[in-house]
């Protein structure tokens, strides 16, 4: 293909926002990147549909409901994602995103409040309480419960906050034990450990307590960032934040490639990975070469992938609120000060989005149910509706029975339209791959938070480069990456142009020197 260099540092099979979160952060690092997508569209598993192509993938031949709209135009309005996960405003997401400068391609807002379900009076959502104030004034819990979960986020913020000087080892006790101190009850432990720490199950009552408390501080650091709830939101959808990332790539000297089928991968004698063969949509067959392949489970034989769980996910459309949720006091506070006929708690149409956590001991399992909805200010959908989702992991013969818990908790207050369920199973890399550079992204768990996402991503970035992601440093500038990529492009040519196998390493040291000595000019400058 003329233009088309076939070597390279990276080449990232899919689009999903794992695989373009690291397509970013190896460009931004001066690594240079094939990208490559078998759709004609970028997002993978994360991208974001339209109301006819959510009919289209769940109920073939039929027509979305007239009510839903009847124009292509009208259909666009929905911007419906199949694996929904909200942003910690204060989590490794959003310093990534700032990190890289990917913020120019996205517009975020804040979603309106972060419950946890208590099975009390027929069963109901409360707001998570994360801080002292908030533990006070919640019926969560009684009096003295109250004071006693408030002492323990006073020490949690003494213990975690950076900018204070720490008095107690905390990674020497268990979460476990931490609790037992406080005489906290089994309830409270329940929603501060799910709904705060963030945990699937209960295994981490029996980690170090330190682990816990930093999870719960990250949480309050996000929620005081906006005061309504700690989650934000892309409008338009998940789609937004691959393509933000692959722009981003782009700028740095990516390659991208979409329509194209990969039709083998090519290793060396020694089994390690390096190239691909693949052919585009003019079937164009050609070979691109690299150190590393990075990918989602689809673009690997199966023997390349084992199952680690299976979860359950519903995506509903309601016509009606999540019954219990509320726009924050923050937010009608500001509404207060707006002229009445743009005060976003009383337009019509529009519903509180929100993140309910059902705790798994409240519905009699072993693990949480995630429960989401959002509607028309986030352009997801039309004024008069809202998205719902629920997701958790399989633990029984019968999984659509395993969503219940959420599809009653959206339905009941009656605004339960349609949901479409799906049951996914979740692959991981099968042991051993990574001996032949080859590292391939899980797919999406049932959380509905990033964190999980954003921590393999990072893991991976340091197993694959022996380089940890650095977020504290600014924003590169795009000019002095591009000599860092002319560096890399000299030396790949070199090492895979005509080169015999005993002449290979040489070069390889010789090519990373001198690629050492730019980057060191650059961080001199």
């Amino acid at each position: 293909m003329e233009g088309f260099s076939p070597y390279y540092d990276a080449i990232i099979l899919g689009t999903g926002l794992k695989e373009c979160l690291l397509s970013g952060l190896l460009s931004v690092s001066g690594y240079k990147v094939l990208h490559i997508d078998k759709n004609s569209y970028y997002g993978a598993e994360s991208a974001s549909l339209n109301i006819q192509q959510l009919y289209q993938q769940f109920r073939p031949g039929m027509e979305p409901p007239k009510r839903f709209g009847a124009t292509t135009r009208e259909w666009k309005q929905w911007n419906i994602d199949l694996f929904p996960k909200f942003v910690l405003s204060a989590g490794a997401l959003v310093s990534t995103l700032v990190h890289t400068n990917t913020t120019h391609y996205l517009n975020f807002k804040v979603i309106d409040g972060s419950y946890v379900y208590s099975p009390a009076k027929g069963g109901c959502i409360h707001r998570v309480p994360a801080t002292v104030k908030e533990a006070i004034a919640s019926k969560l819990m009684k009096f003295g419960e109250k004071r006693r979960m408030a002492s323990l986020l006073e020490l949690i913020q003494k213990e975690c906050d950076p900018e204070q000087p720490s008095t107690r080892d905390l990674t020497g006790l268990t979460m476990k034990e931490l609790f037992a101190e406080f005489s906290l009850q089994e309830s409270t432990q329940d929603f501060i450990g799910h709904a705060m720490g963030l945990w699937r199950d209960d295994s981490y009552l029996e980690r170090p307590a330190k682990e816990t408390c930093d999870r719960i501080f990250l949480y309050a650091r996000s929620l005081a960032k906006f005061g309504s709830s700690p989650y934000i939101y892309p409008e338009y959808g998940l789609g937004e934040l691959p393509q933000g990332f692959s722009r981003l790539a782009s700028v740095f000297g990516g390659v991208y490639m979409i329509r194209i089928d990969v039709q083998e991968l090519l290793y060396n004698e020694d089994g390690t990975f390096r190239g691909i063969r693949a052919k585009n949509d003019e079937d164009i067959e050609f070979e691109a070469y690299a150190k590393w392949c990075i990918g989602a489970p689809s673009y690997f034989p199966r023997e390349m992938t084992k199952v680690s769980h299976s979860v359950a996910r519903a995506v509903c459309i309601l016509d009606k609120p999540i019954a219990g949720s509320d726009y924050s006091k923050s937010q009608k506070d500001k509404d207060k000060k707006k002229n009445p006929k743009h005060r976003l708690s009383s337009l019509p149409g529009f519903f509180p989005s929100c993140q309910i956590i059902i705790p798994q001991k409240t519905v009699h399992r072993r693990h949480d149910v995630y429960v989401s909805g959002m509607g028309t200010y986030y352009k997801s959908c039309p004024p008069n509706f809202m998205l719902g989702y629920v997701s958790t992991t399989v633990e029984t013969d019968s999984p659509r029975d395993e969503l219940k818990p959420g599809l009653e908790l959206l339905n009941k207050s009656g605004g339960l339209i349609d949901s479409f369920e799906t049951v996914n199973e979740i692959l991981v890399g099968a042991d051993g791959i990574e001996k032949k550079s080859v590292w391939i992204t899980s797919s999406y768990d049932e959380t509905s938070h990033f964190e999980t996402s954003i921590s393999e991503v990072m893991e991976l970035f340091e197993k694959i480069t022996g380089e940890k992601v650095d977020l504290s440093k600014p924003p590169s500038d795009p000019q002095d990456i591009v000599k860092l990529v002319e560096a890399r492009n000299k030396y790949l040519l070199e090492l895979y142009g005509s080169l015999e196998a005993g002449e290979r390493k040489e070069t390889e040291e010789d090519g990373e020197k001198e690629i050492k000595e730019v980057a060191e000019e650059i961080d001199q400058m």
